[in-house]
């Protein structure tokens, strides 16, 4: 793997690509495939969100000896905190209109994905009743936005690149980029990819009505 990524030449004009934090191999493969597209296009740095795991790193300085790697496990207390009140807010207010897909933040619906999360965590094919486990997914999705927003803020970001639009890794950090006027880019398939650049939040549709 080494051997065939040392044949590319990454590209260096000055803004950089966030790159979501590695999944299943084939996955962190095919962002590393469409990471090196978009540098060689756009010139866009690859950054790795990453964790404290040196086998994880390994495999991504296997396709990037030299990229840099943000680790999402810093414990940002006062974050996490100020997440949690305004996510308990969120429930209570669901709790009262019992409306799931209206839960947003900052001006960005989260609604449907709090609802698909809800229903891979438990396996159910719907939700019955509206319980504790609902305020703990909107308090991830509430950290997630932060923290992917102060990372963008914090340096020179052109955009992120995602590889799922439904879920609390890939379609919060998709959706807080392009809520803060970033841009995003999504690939979708796995043998055969395709890659979807976004430029506003009107763009991202959900196909499908719980």
């Amino acid at each position: 793997n080494r051997k065939f990524w040392s044949e590319f030449t990454i590209k260096a004009k000055g803004q950089k690509l966030l790159i979501e934090e590695p999944g299943w191999a084939m996955i962190l493969h095919t962002n590393a495939v469409f990471a090196m597209i978009i540098n060689q296009a756009k010139g866009y740095i690859p950054v790795w969100l990453g964790r404290k795991n040196p086998q994880e790193h390994q495999l991504i300085q296997s396709h990037f000896p030299d990229v840099e790697i943000i680790l999402t496990g810093k414990k940002w207390l006062f974050k996490k905190f100020y997440a949690v009140i305004i996510a308990f807010l969120k429930f209570i207010k669901i709790l009262l209109f019992k409306d799931i897909l209206g839960f947003h933040y900052k001006g960005v619906k989260y609604g449907d994905i709090v609802y698909d999360t809800y229903l891979s965590e438990n396996k159910v094919a719907t939700i019955k009743k509206i319980d504790f486990k609902i305020f703990k997914i909107i308090s991830k999705c509430i950290f997630r936005h932060i923290k992917i927003k102060n990372i963008l803020q914090s340096g020179n970001y052109a955009g992120i690149l995602v590889s799922h639009q439904q879920t609390i890794s890939g379609g919060v950090m998709l959706r807080s980029a392009l809520c803060y006027g970033y841009q995003g880019y999504l690939h979708t398939g796995h043998h055969k990819s395709s890659l979807q650049c976004f430029r506003n939040l009107e763009e991202i549709t959900y196909p499908y009505k719980p």
